[in-house]
């Protein structure tokens, strides 16, 4: 959810049935056509959010690089290149 109410809601239940470590939805570089989720949103923009509140509550967060239109062998070492620099750095 973009509404940070709800995320934290979301996060304080997984945190009451002992989960600990979310695992997001991570579409791709805005920067590279076609990277966006089926209903057509990019979510780079929210990860970083979803990240400081989860580490306001205590839990850790993991990335799932969806696949997307013309990935290749080239474009996903470039991805982990640009999320350990954009994400890599935060406490969640």
């Amino acid at each position: 959810s973009r509404d940070a109410h709800v995320t934290r809601a979301q996060l304080r239940e997984l945190l009451a049935a002992g989960v600990g470590v979310v695992v997001l939805s991570w579409s791709g570089r805005p920067d590279m056509p076609g990277t966006h989720d089926t209903q057509g949103i990019s979510t780079d923009s929210l990860i970083l959010k979803v990240m400081d509140i989860a580490h306001e509550e205590g839990m850790q967060v993991a990335l799932h690089l969806e696949p997307y239109h013309r990935r290749t062998a080239l474009t996903v070492s470039e991805d982990f290149g640009y999320i350990v620099d954009k994400f890599g750095g935060h406490p969640a």
